[in-house]
């Protein structure tokens, strides 16, 4: 047990109490929406985790390591990938909505 695996496991893990912590609330009923205004930040902590995975897979790429190549491979290319889908959701939730309530 260890190693690079247990790292990725645990910061997941980390990410996914806190995000269903917020489904919990958030399925509670509307009256309790006031308390979700943490929900930009969930989605910025999403996308850090995935840019921490993406660096701690990457290092292999640079470095001796018994670690599998194909399991890192996977880890690194899907972290970038969702990081890609977590930075455009955020960037339409709440950049571009901002812009545009702004007048000129």
């Amino acid at each position: 047990p260890g190693g690079h695996g247990t790292m990725v496991g645990l910061l997941n893990t980390l990410v996914h109490m806190i995000m269903y912590s917020y489904y919990l609330i958030a399925s509670l009923g509307p009256q309790y929406q006031k308390y979700l205004w943490w929900k930009k930040y969930l989605t910025i902590a999403q996308m850090t985790q995935f840019l921490i995975i993406i660096f701690h897979t990457g290092q292999i790429l640079f470095t001796d390591c018994d670690y599998t190549k194909f399991c890192n491979a996977y880890l690194f290319f899907n972290s970038i990938f969702f990081f890609i889908m977590f930075a455009s959701f955020y960037r339409k939730t709440y950049l571009v909505q901002k812009n545009q309530l702004k007048p000129d």
